[in-house]
């Protein structure tokens, strides 16, 4: 069995934002391989990996592969190179930084010398490559190629992990977590289940557009963190880190249907998994994408919790990564 920390530390040490996940791709399809019994790659660039038998999909597992990063526009005369946002993220959280590009090079993120801190947008940033014009900026670094923060996954304590990226890594590693379950049991899955690894979901779940009109699954369960409610003057929800996976009730994309929502918490009360509600008024998953396509899919999720979403130390609870794929893997088993 896969060690969960470890798993999540080489899955989150990836440099994949959204539009560019070939990396973290690549990576995921290493680690699945010994269990699939297909694989494939669609236009979107979503990694679709089956189990099970036949021909009609049980089952479709969206855990989102993509990260928030940025990308390279303009390198001014002196070397130094400035950036837009990929996904939902703020300025303050790049500031004295260090990012890392997908072709490997290495830069630091500051602010022009003048611009307060209280004020800061996208354009008072730079980054510093270490470059000496903008001839060897460029060279180096391509307008338009993309990166993220460097920020390796540490443990906080015997439970807790902390890093960049663990959205929704942490959510690639319960499918594969799952995955590893069925198939060391040589679970006898008569229906096909499909775990696709989605792309550009941090701008607008665009590769989960296209899965069920091509898949026609009879449900899905999008597995993704969630923001929670216990750490000082957060607002208020009922999600705890260290509290088991929450399942999915709504969030401001999808409401669970109702068959997807009673199967989590059958299968929680038989296998005895602690499991949270999640409800939140902001914010969605590949779960909303999927719901409405394919003349209607039966929907919902699992949700990790998750604290310090979009930053560079996101941190969740090991124990809840590996319940939620206790979970998932006792859901699959009842459906197909």
């Amino acid at each position: 069995m896969y060690d969960t920390f470890k798993l999540l530390k080489k899955l989150c040490g990836e440099q994949s934002p959204a539009g560019h996940e070939e990396n973290i791709r690549n990576t995921i399809k290493e680690l699945v391989a010994p269990m699939a019994t297909e694989i494939e790659t669609d236009v979107m660039g979503n990694l679709l990996v089956y189990m099970g038998k036949g021909d009609t999909c049980k089952m479709l597992v969206a855990a989102h592969m993509d990260e928030n990063g940025i990308i390279a526009t303009y390198c001014d005369p002196e070397g130094f190179f400035r950036f837009s946002k990929i996904g939902g993220i703020s300025p303050y959280n790049f500031l004295n930084q260090k990012v890392m590009f997908t072709n490997g090079v290495m830069g630091v993120v500051h602010k022009d010398g003048d611009k307060k801190f209280d004020s800061l947008s996208f354009d008072d940033l730079f980054i510093d490559i270490g470059a000496k014009s903008d001839k060897d900026g460029y060279k180096k670094l391509p307008v338009g190629t993309a990166g993220s923060f460097i920020s390796p996954l540490e443990r906080i304590g015997k439970n807790k992990a902390s890093g960049k990226a663990l959205d929704n890594r942490a959510g690639c590693a319960v499918a594969i977590l799952a995955m590893q379950m069925l198939h060391e049991a040589k679970a006898k899955l008569d229906g096909k289940v499909c775990f696709a690894f989605t792309v550009q979901e941090e701008i607008g779940c665009r590769g989960a557009k296209v899965l069920a009109d091509r898949i026609k699954p009879e449900m899905a369960l999008a597995v993704d963190v969630t923001l929670v409610g216990d750490s000082p003057k957060m607002p208020k929800n009922s999600v705890c880190l260290g509290k088991g996976p929450a399942v999915k009730i709504m969030d401001a994309s999808v409401i669970a249907h109702p068959q997807v929502r009673g199967l989590l918490e059958g299968v929680a009360a038989q296998h005895g998994i602690e499991v949270q509600h999640e409800i939140i008024t902001a914010g969605g998953t590949d779960a909303g994408a999927i719901q409405p396509t394919a003349g209607g899919v039966k929907a919902g999720g699992i949700a990790i919790p998750c604290r310090y979403i979009h930053t560079t130390t996101e941190e969740v609870a090991l124990s809840d990564v590996e319940q939620a794929a206790t979970l998932l893997t006792a859901a699959i088993e009842e459906v197909c």
